[in-house]
């Protein structure tokens, strides 16, 4: 499959990503039409949770950075930490390590961050550079190898952030790939040997799709404008 759509149809991402969400939303408009007449004030109590919840779920327009050697962010929210070690989480060799904290103010799409292909869909795997924590995302690839592992710490991720794309799906920066819930970290892995280097700073705000997070150790500063 080809993840390409970096936009999306009012309510398509509540209705794909969504889960026991879509059924608040209709709990709470269904009650709201229900006391319109009788309880106005709770009426608009009710219809103005709804459209908090729906707000959530927006997919917002952003031009969308194409350049091949680059990694955009996945998602909405600041640089909580840039970590270079030698042992990083999942390659469990040299590396860079990225953590994007999210808020409710925060949309809650994930969008590819590069363009390639999808290798490989973990589960939960033990890191041995991260203290015995393990994670689950997936592992992408860009047309030069340069890979990336997408994802989160399997105890936040279970039910809380959804990747759809399976191994062997094509993927192109700023395509909407899933969804992420309030408050919950986003992490990326990439090793230093044809890999990518950050061009970010911690505590940096980013808009999915949008901001640079990364360029390839290989590629000239002439080639890509940050």
């Amino acid at each position: 499959m080809l993840w390409t759509r970096t936009t999306t149809l009012p309510f398509g991402i509540l209705w794909r990503f969504g889960g026991i969400w879509r059924v608040f939303v209709l709990v709470l408009l269904s009650a709201c039409a229900a006391m319109i007449r009788s309880n106005s004030i709770l009426s608009a109590f009710l219809f103005a949770c709804a459209i908090i919840i729906l707000w959530y779920f927006r997919g917002p327009l952003r031009s969308i950075a194409q350049a091949s050697p680059i990694v955009v962010s996945p998602v909405d929210g600041v640089i909580e930490k840039i970590d270079e070690g030698e042992n990083i989480p999942f390659y469990g060799r040299a590396g860079t390590a990225v953590v994007i904290s999210s808020s409710f103010f925060n949309a809650g799409v994930i969008r590819a961050p590069l363009t390639g292909k999808v290798d490989m869909k973990v589960q939960a795997t033990q890191d041995s550079g991260d203290k015995g924590d393990s994670h689950a995302g997936i592992l992408c690839t860009d047309s030069r190898g340069s890979s990336l592992f997408l994802g989160a710490k399997s105890n936040e991720s279970r039910n809380r952030i959804v990747l759809v794309p399976i191994p062997g799906d094509s993927i192109e920066h700023g395509a909407i790939i899933g969804f992420n819930s309030p408050g919950k970290n986003i992490e990326m892995f990439f090793q230093n040997e044809n890999g990518y280097k950050p061009v970010i700073a911690k505590g940096q705000k980013v808009k999915s799709g949008q901001t640079i997070i990364a360029i390839r150790r290989d590629t000239r500063a002439k080639n890509v404008v940050i």
